[in-house]
């Protein structure tokens, strides 16, 4: 049986934003005090303290947040520089799809299936390197390929393109989410 303690820590550690007590007792069903609520996340942040951790729990308002020491400002920086997130629009998402599941493919093949220029997506995949160019497409030998990079499999939290889904597991996934 977990403890409430390390409850609440979870609950703060997973939360994005700052944690009432009323969220917080309502995870318990009420079962909790306020005044119990609050001397578990005092506990909690003497550990952080007494542990010399980089975080301690600040109260905001009447909410509750970890938040790191501005101490480590300089790399949490450099490490959210190295691992920035990306976003790319529904059109980059079909061009990134269809290169993943018929790679290695040409522009040209691309955009067949698109039914629509695909340049300036391509492009957009290359300059954040989630695709690459791996040749050149040997029937006329001017077509570049491309195909997937490793940041590619990081981003979707896959080991190798094996971890895809098949054809027929997709059909099942689509077919599943129409009649929901």
């Amino acid at each position: 049986m977990l403890d409430h303690k390390t409850i609440i820590e979870t609950l703060l550690y997973t939360s994005d934003k700052p944690l009432s007590i009323k969220v917080i007792s309502d995870v318990f069903d009420k079962a909790l005090t306020v005044s119990k609520i609050k001397e578990i996340i005092k506990e909690i942040n003497d550990d952080f303290i007494d542990n010399k951790k980089g975080i301690y729990i600040k109260k905001i308002s009447n909410t509750y947040q970890i938040r790191t020491h501005h101490k480590f400002d300089k790399y949490i920086k450099k490490a959210r520089l190295s691992k920035s997130k990306i976003i790319l629009s529904n059109a980059s998402y079909e061009v990134l799809s269809i290169i993943c599941f018929k790679q290695p493919v040409t522009k040209l093949e691309i955009e067949n299936i698109r039914g629509v220029d695909c340049s300036g997506i391509i492009k957009n995949l290359l300059n954040k390197k989630i695709i690459k160019i791996c040749g050149r497409d040997s029937a006329n030998n001017k077509s570049l390929i491309y195909k997937t990079t490793n940041l590619f499999l990081d981003l979707f939290g896959l080991k190798n393109l094996k971890d895809l889904p098949t054809y027929k597991e997709l059909k099942n996934i689509i077919k599943e989410n129409e009649t929901e």
